[in-house]
């Protein structure tokens, strides 16, 4: 009787081991999310670009942790809000400047403008136009205030002695084609001009040669 070779028993394979869990990372997900939020707040997207970064180095296919594609996307928003914080600063400075300078020219000619009225007051009530030397003390009973007022300091000054300046003459007809005041021609508004009042008591904006040209034809200086 023959004999059948025996059966090798087969080999046990070995022990399955179940990979490691891994987690999302929570800075990746913060990342994203104030990286949305730093569209609206720009100074948030710094910080999702800092842990955004941060995030791409701790995720990816062989590190505990998971969610790169949080991580990408909150460094990019991030880069987006800092640079759509930057532009929108480029843009409103300047326009805040511009607003002030148009609110301190707007103020500057309402001061003219309450001058030339105490001017034409003196003048109906006196006979005749103030002293060239101390107008500001002699109109300052015809002026809501003081000579110390603000209203003689021009909030176009920038910082010497003269303010509004007074153009003495007789031959003012009060027709509105002799300017009585103007502005230091260095105090230049917004536009570049200079605010002058005529001797109907109207106040207009003119270019600095227009303005030394008018008074050189009346025999009278460009002061500054």
């Amino acid at each position: 009787m023959s004999q059948h070779p025996a059966t090798p028993s087969p080999m046990s394979p070995p022990p399955f081991e179940r990979p490691p869990e891994r987690t999302l990372s929570q800075l990746a997900l913060w990342s994203m999310i104030l990286g949305i939020i730093g569209l609206c707040i720009g100074p948030l997207g710094l910080a999702a670009l800092i842990m955004g970064i941060i995030g791409i180095t701790k995720t990816g296919p062989n590190d505990a942790k998971t969610g790169r594609g949080f991580a990408i996307a909150g460094t990019v928003l991030g880069a987006v809000g800092i640079l759509g914080s930057c532009l929108s600063i480029a843009i409103v400075l300047p326009a805040i400047g511009k607003a002030r300078q148009a609110a301190v020219t707007v103020m500057s000619e309402a001061q003219l403008r309450q001058i030339q009225t105490g001017t034409l007051n003196y003048y109906n009530d006196i006979g005749e136009l103030p002293p060239a030397d101390g107008w500001q003390a002699t109109l300052s009973d015809y002026l809501v205030g003081t000579p110390d007022d603000p209203i003689f300091d021009s909030p176009l000054s920038d910082g010497d002695a003269v303010e509004y300046v007074f153009v003495p003459g007789d031959d003012y007809a009060f027709d509105g084609r002799r300017i009585m005041f103007y502005e230091d021609p260095d105090h230049t508004t917004y536009d570049g001009m200079v605010i002058v009042g005529y001797d109907d008591g109207r106040i207009e904006r003119i270019d600095v040669q227009t303005l030394a040209a008018e008074l050189a034809a009346r025999g009278h200086t460009l002061q500054r």
